[in-house]
């Protein structure tokens, strides 16, 4: 816990952005699946129960193994399982969502996930929901 506070004190010298770019190349090293689990956690189940979560995931997508791929995020420290719930902290949050954004940046529709009420509306108001966005 004392590197994690040090190296979050380390951060806050380190402008938003360059902490992103940092924190993405963590994320690059993932595989596919192990990816798109961080990444619905981090988006739509940061604090939920493990085996909601672990439920859920299988419901859309049986290829997905989740139980594999959130005992590897664990391992390398990129979620928590404190008292059965999945914990992303805000920053890992942060670089989430960032990669998400980065998949379009000014096409909510063209995106694997919608993060906001805002992203809902524009796609629905330009009616251009893709097969992009993750049902």
């Amino acid at each position: 816990m004392g590197e994690w506070k040090d190296a979050l004190a380390k951060f806050k010298k380190i402008p938003l952005n360059d902490i992103l770019k940092i924190l993405k190349v963590s994320l690059d090293g993932l595989d596919i699946n192990e990816k798109t689990i961080f990444l619905d956690i981090a988006c739509f189940f940061n604090g939920m129960v493990k085996d909601c979560v672990i439920q859920i995931l299988k419901t859309l997508d049986k290829d997905l193994h989740p139980e594999i791929g959130i005992n590897i995020l664990i391992e390398k420290s990129l979620i928590i399982n404190r008292e059965e719930h999945l914990w992303v902290h805000e920053i890992l949050q942060d670089v989430g969502k960032y990669i998400v954004y980065q998949e379009s940046h000014d096409d909510a529709g063209k995106r694997s996930r919608i993060l906001s009420l805002e992203d809902v509306n524009h796609v629905l108001e330009r009616n251009k929901g893709t097969k992009a966005i993750q049902e």
